[in-house]
């Protein structure tokens, strides 16, 4: 918890530092992101985009949410797993059509189990942190593509001895339009 409350005093440091001149945008879009080893889970995204008109500081506070039975656990009896999570974005050479894209993640992952996993100790709860390395791409019509690769770090489950349905490696893909142009 200490942490989930760092990573929001920090975000909103930075969104107070850049107080002067700042023109937001507000993108709303759709997620796919594949896990290592594991399923496909699709979902919205949104963020709320900062860019400092002086300097070109560009960051964007965004939530994602993803859901299993709108990929590969589509109309199967696969495990249904729930991921939301906020992130704070950074975008280097952000006046650029490419740009090279870091994001910071807090969120929380709910899987349904079932009663058989469940009696066996899984956890059908966590609280995950991760990083995001990738780049951004300006499309035409108000368009941005994000790809990225990421790690989920588990902040509060004991998984390591129980078991998880939490990946730590994945890729994802995004498709934002930009609402406030």
């Amino acid at each position: 918890m200490k942490i989930i409350v760092s990573f929001i005093c920090i975000v909103l440091s930075v969104v107070s530092l850049a107080q002067d001149s700042i023109k937001p945008t507000l993108e709303l879009g759709i997620r796919s992101q594949k896990y290592t080893g594991f399923y496909t889970v699709n979902g919205i995204t949104a963020e709320y985009r900062f860019v400092k008109s002086s300097s070109k500081l560009p960051f964007g506070l965004g939530m994602n949410l993803t859901f299993s039975k709108l990929g590969s656990a589509f109309n199967s009896n696969a495990l249904s797993v729930n991921h939301y999570d906020a992130f704070f974005a950074y975008y280097f050479r952000s006046a650029k059509k490419l740009s090279p894209t870091l994001r910071v993640n807090a969120g929380y992952e709910r899987t349904n189990l079932g009663d058989y996993l469940e009696g066996l100790g899984y956890h059908n709860k966590a609280v995950v942190m991760g990083l995001e390395v990738g780049v951004s791409y300006k499309l035409p019509y108000n368009l941005r593509a994000i790809a990225t690769g990421g790690y989920n770090f588990l902040v509060v489950n004991n998984a390591a001895s129980l078991g998880s349905s939490v990946y730590p490696v994945f890729g994802q893909i995004s498709l934002v339009y930009n609402l406030k142009k």
